[in-house]
């Protein structure tokens, strides 16, 4: 089997009571059968604590004590299992996080998600583009495999994406736009099975010159309708499934105070002057976890969508933490990134509303969409990175 990895995978590594917010708090964890037929079977003083510690239902799953805290979780912040059995005691979702994989018939892609600040760290500090390494593994291929003509097409998209998201001589705004430009024309071909109006669509905003043609004639939305839009879409987000109940205020607060917020855009944007990559690899990350989901269903609109709107709500987030402090810190930018991360990406009801909205929301026209890039990252005061 052949497998894909961002270059900064293999680098990963817990920082375990180091961590601010660990994952070990606040989640239900659930045990997988493998494990939980070990820890049935397990001897002596820590295989009563294991038995008595999960819930046996199906699945089964770890308790939790005082403060969310999974019961296995030890004074020092570190897990009982581990500090016992080592890591290949741990039940497979223990032993995975924050890692994530996806299956294409014999292609693979691995990644690492957003919700733990120590992936944050690794992604927001480099300066350099994400690039992606390939090899092959000895995996036995998935049953489940898509259409290879469907699945060579998305992967053509998909690189055609990276390829705006990381074209530094754009301003971020820009390169958000022409992404979502990109995949309304890309999606126009995939509904037509026209593989050749595809291969058109892709080389063209493959051509840099191209790219600042079309980023030339992006226009702005005004007033008060592009902020009503921006009340839309954060309407929208405040009422899906929070995993901790302090979300929906915090996305209230967003929506209340938007035009404030973006009138202090501009001013903003010289905050992140020679950070601005920071928000490239956000739009890289998001593009590459989810874009290629849409080799099963052909739906690439929704797939960028839920990538520009995920970068456009932690951007509004950061506005809001630099007035609230009067500074905004690499640090900030990873936790407002792990924030959205754990409160949308891992509630898969909230990852699959916000993709179908994409088809049926008003806000998430391609239209509003791009003024709102716009607002939030004025191309006239940045030029770059």
């Amino acid at each position: 089997m052949r497998v894909t990895y961002p270059d900064y995978y293999e680098t990963f590594h817990c920082i375990g009571s180091a961590c601010k917010d660990n994952c070990c708090i606040g989640w239900e964890i659930d045990v997988d059968p493998v494990s939980a037929a070990r820890y049935q079977a397990a001897d002596a003083e820590l295989g009563q604590r294991l038995r008595e510690g999960i819930q046996w239902d199906d699945p089964p799953y770890f308790k939790r004590k005082e403060k969310e805290r999974c019961c296995f979780l030890n004074e020092q912040n570190l897990c009982d299992i581990q500090c016992a059995l080592g890591e290949e005691g741990l039940c497979e979702i223990c032993r995975q996080h924050p890692r994530f994989h996806e299956w294409f018939g014999d292609y693979k892609e691995s990644g690492l998600g957003l919700c733990c600040e120590a992936v944050g760290a690794l992604l927001f500090s480099r300066e350099e583009p994400v690039s992606f390494v390939q090899a092959d593994i000895p995996e036995p291929p998935d049953e489940d495999e898509p259409d290879k003509r469907l699945l060579q097409a998305v992967l053509r998209i998909r690189e055609t994406a990276f390829g705006i998201a990381q074209d530094r001589g754009l301003p971020m705004g820009i390169r958000l736009c022409l992404l979502m430009e990109l995949a309304q024309a890309s999606q126009f071909c995939l509904d037509r099975e026209n593989m050749k109006c595809l291969d058109q669509v892709c080389s063209q905003f493959s051509l840099i010159q191209c790219r600042r043609e079309m980023g030339g004639i992006v226009r702005l939305e005004e007033g008060s309708a592009l902020e009503e839009t921006w009340r839309d879409m954060l309407r929208f987000l405040r009422h899906q499934t929070p995993l901790e109940s302090s979300w929906p205020e915090r996305i209230r607060r967003l929506e209340e105070n938007v035009s404030r917020l973006l009138s202090q855009a501009r001013d903003f944007s010289n905050i992140l002057k020679g950070r601005i990559q920071e928000v490239e690899h956000l739009a890289v990350y998001f593009l590459y976890r989810y874009l290629l989901k849409a080799a099963y269903d052909g739906d690439v609109l929704s797939k960028i969508g839920f990538a520009v709107t995920s970068c456009l709500t932690v951007g509004l987030m950061a506005v809001e933490r630099w007035q609230e402090t009067g500074d905004f810190t690499m640090e900030d930018h990873i936790q407002l990134a792990k924030d959205y991360s754990k409160q949308v990406e891992y509630d898969l009801d909230n990852v699959t509303g916000l993709m179908e909205a994409m088809w049926c929301e008003p806000w998430a026209d391609v239209s509003h969409l791009t003024g709102m890039c716009i607002s939030l990252f004025p191309p006239d005061k940045e030029k770059g990175c």
